[in-house]
């Protein structure tokens, strides 16, 4: 138990810093999974960092990111990401969006097809 939730953090420290970056490249946009490590581990829209929903506040601060970089949460419904939104805008984040369940991110950030 205690082994699984050693490799759990170190796998989520090495998820904010390649996060970070990969805000960096997107123009300072973060994606970010609200829902626990284990449902992470089994599948996640790429390039999103893992931030538990009762984390949120940590893990943002750990990313350095400004108070206006648009913000992506989603989680397995969309309830845990509403509760990370409300967090985030009580601190003073000004442009948080809960894309809802991860289906929906997914739709979200599909490329859109050009029609002929």
């Amino acid at each position: 138990m205690l082994k699984s939730r050693i490799y759990s953090l170190i796998f989520w420290f090495g998820t904010l810093f390649i996060a970070s970056t990969w805000a960096q490249a997107q123009n300072n946009v973060l994606l970010i999974d609200t829902r626990s490590p284990a449902e992470y581990e089994e599948g996640h829209i790429q390039g999103a960092v893992l931030i538990p929903y009762d984390t949120i506040e940590a893990g943002v601060l750990k990313l350095s990111a400004s108070k206006d970089t648009p913000v992506y949460l989603y989680c397995g419904s969309g309830r845990r990401a509403e509760v990370a939104r409300e967090r985030l805008e009580y601190r003073g984040y000004t442009q948080v969006i809960n894309l809802g369940g991860m289906s929906d991110a997914e739709a979200f950030f599909a490329p859109v097809e050009e029609q002929p």
